[in-house]
């Protein structure tokens, strides 16, 4: 419903492996460096990973599943089947 309105903006970053993927950019799971505050914020201007429609969640969420996969997979194969 947020996707809706006309002044909200959305992005997501959960599956952006340039700063996920990125050991350097964390000191712990809460805590993260300057340079990935300005590498955010400069995607956030840039509009890249601007979610405008339920098909843009999807597609983040399917991607989020396929970095699980790769990077824990342990852990995804403890979580349900994603249902496309």
């Amino acid at each position: 419903e947020l996707i809706q309105r006309k002044n909200v903006v959305l992005h997501d970053f959960q599956s952006d492996r340039e700063i996920v993927c990125n050991g350097n950019f964390y000191s712990d799971v809460q805590h993260f460096s300057s340079k990935a505050a300005r590498l955010v914020l400069s995607k956030l201007r840039s509009g890249i990973r601007r979610i405008q429609t339920e098909n843009d969640i999807t597609a983040n969420e399917k991607e989020l599943r396929i970095l699980l996969t790769e990077s824990m997979p342990e852990y995804y194969r403890q979580t349900k089947p994603f249902k496309d």
